[in-house]
Formats: C-alpha cells, structure tokens, sequence
C-alpha cells in the first residue's frame, strides 16, 4: 500500500511540478498550463497551444526526461496492484471452492453439549 501511495504522491507533484512551471515560466492559465504537462508526461505528442520560449523549452526537455521513469513507475506499481490483488482474490476463491467440494454431507458442531455428542 506504501508503494501505491508513493506513485500517486509522484504523480501528483509531477504535474504540480509541471503545471506550475508552465504558469511561471511561460504565463499560461492553469488549464492550459495542465494540458501542456499532461500531453507532455504522457508522451501524447499533440503540439503546444503556443510556441515556447527558450526557458519553455529547456523546462519541457526535462519535465520529459523526469517524467518518463516516474511516469512508468507510476503506471507499473499501480498496474500490479490491481492485477496482483484481482488475481488474489480469484485464487482464494477457487482455493475455497476446492475446499468446499470435500465438505459435502459434513455437519460442523460447535460445542459440546449432549445433543452434540449424539450427532456424534
């Protein structure tokens, strides 16, 4: 859970990161400024509302190189969260049906009493 709460955290001030970055360095609104760091973090490739200045340019250059290992950190920590805990839970259960198939016609008795003892 530790791990899955580390991607999330990156993630988060991976675009903080970039967002803000955008506003100061090239004067974009937030919503622009986000859509220039999510079409960036995630590799999509479409082309900047705007052209870039030279400090533009070198803040991209390493938000893409920053983001590429986090951005795929990210993406493998939570896909094996999901997959592993999927796959968990569908392993248990047909480790429990197996089980359940040896118990057919068993009675399980809880305490003893006398009643108990002459199921018994």
């Amino acid at each position: 859970m530790k791990k899955i709460s580390l991607a999330f955290l990156l993630l988060l001030f991976l675009v903080s990161l970039g967002t803000f970055g955008y506003i100061y360095i090239e004067g974009f609104s937030f919503l622009e400024s986000l859509y220039m760091t999510v079409i960036t973090i995630s590799t999509v490739g479409f082309q900047e509302l705007r052209p870039l200045s030279w400090q533009g340019k070198l803040f991209t250059i390493f938000l893409i190189i920053g983001s590429v290992g986090i951005f795929a950190y990210a993406v493998t920590i939570i896909g094996n969260f999901l997959i592993e805990g999927h796959l968990t839970f569908i392993s248990r259960r047909k480790k429990m049906q197996k089980q359940l198939e040896f118990l057919k016609k068993h009675y399980i008795i809880c305490g003893i009493n006398r009643v108990a003892k002459e199921a018994i």
